[in-house]
């Protein structure tokens, strides 16, 4: 088991495995979309929307190539 560090006191909506299981995506109430390397428990990217969004769900694509994410918007 693996404990991954959230970087901040954000609430984490999401945790999902990449298809390949290399990889984590987590997204939360930050706005903020990280991708983890699952070995390591470093985050290797940060995709964020700008402004403090919450993002409810990310998943990646079967062949784990894309990512799709949705959330709230003010």
């Amino acid at each position: 088991m693996r404990t991954f560090d959230s970087e901040t006191d954000n609430l984490t909506f999401t945790t999902e495995f990449s298809p390949d299981g290399t990889m984590v995506v987590t997204s939360g109430r930050d706005g903020i979309i990280r991708l983890w390397d699952a070995e390591s428990g470093h985050v290797v990217r940060r995709l964020s929307f700008g402004r403090e969004v919450g993002v409810h769900d990310v998943a990646f694509s079967p062949d784990g190539s894309l990512l799709a994410s949705g959330g709230t918007d003010e």
